[in-house]
């Protein structure tokens, strides 16, 4: 089973509701900590694998997802 991946930055309230229910829900996450002022969400790594630039981003696998509440409903 491979682990989830959270993109973002903590002082997101969209990425701390994400990685929240992640915690209740026992589901196994790594956190990787973006700096969205730098332009982390503006390189074209993280634009490859998230065309719309913006955090919070959960990646699975191989499939990637933006936006906080789509994130949560996945």
């Amino acid at each position: 089973m491979s682990v989830l991946k959270l993109y973002g930055h903590f002082v997101s309230q969209p990425l701390r509701s994400a990685a929240w229910l992640c915690k209740i829900g026992d589901v196994p996450f790594d956190f990787v900590k973006l700096e969205p002022m730098n332009g982390d969400t503006r390189s074209p790594e993280f634009k490859k694998k998230f065309p719309i630039a913006k955090s919070p981003a959960l990646e699975d696998n191989g499939f990637f997802l933006g936006e906080g509440s789509a994130i949560m409903q996945y």
